[in-house]
């Protein structure tokens, strides 16, 4: 339990505070109600490995939880990715052209096939590919490194593909593409090994 002391009590800090410090004792003491994963993975919503678990059945062993938002970091200040259509309609990140302007280009990369579309950037990178597509420097940015997850200095073709995945996987589980395993990804081998 969590004490709170009233504004004019001078007692010392109560060990239970949330913002006193950890001890090792403390931190033994109350390790069962937290998971350090040391290698944690997300996973697309329609990515390969969720597409396996599904489908071997193995999906009952396992608990998922949906990410809540996904967030970038701009001028030093963390911002929400506007990634479905109430999130680009919503933010105040982006100006009225730039809203246009992205859902034209995320409805583009959902609807046409992967070839129509690089038939314009066969050798560029993805961010030259962005800015043929006028994008701004901002929804460059959005785009690069928050939902395609790529370098700007990568391939076009690697650009688009991770965009294309990162679209189709929203709101299959909730408002993101992403779940994570609830109790790190070390469950999703011994589901595995449940199986057997």
């Amino acid at each position: 339990k969590s004490e709170v002391p009233k504004e004019n009590d001078d007692s010392p800090k109560s060990e239970a505070r949330p913002d006193s410090e950890w001890s090792r004792e403390r931190l033994l003491k109350e390790s069962r109600r937290f998971n350090i994963d040391l290698t944690p993975r997300l996973l697309y919503a329609r990515g390969s490995m969720v597409e396996l678990l599904i489908s071997s059945n193995i999906s009952r062993y396992t608990e998922f939880k949906s990410i809540t938002r996904v967030l970038t970091q701009i001028s030093g200040r963390l911002e929400q990715v506007p990634s479905s259509r109430s999130d680009v309609f919503g933010t105040k990140h982006l100006s009225v052209v730039e809203k246009r302007i992205l859902m034209k280009f995320l409805s583009y990369c959902v609807s046409e096939q992967e070839e129509e579309i690089l038939k314009h950037a066969t050798d560029k990178s993805f961010r030259d590919f962005l800015r043929h597509e006028k994008l701004t420097d901002n929804l460059i940015h959005f785009v690069v490194h928050s939902i395609a997850m790529v370098s700007p200095d990568a391939g076009a073709a690697l650009g688009l593909s991770q965009t294309k995945k990162f679209l189709e996987s929203l709101g299959r589980y909730g408002s993101t593409p992403f779940l994570w395993s609830m109790y790190g990804s070390g469950e999703l081998p011994q589901a595995f090994c449940r199986l057997c």
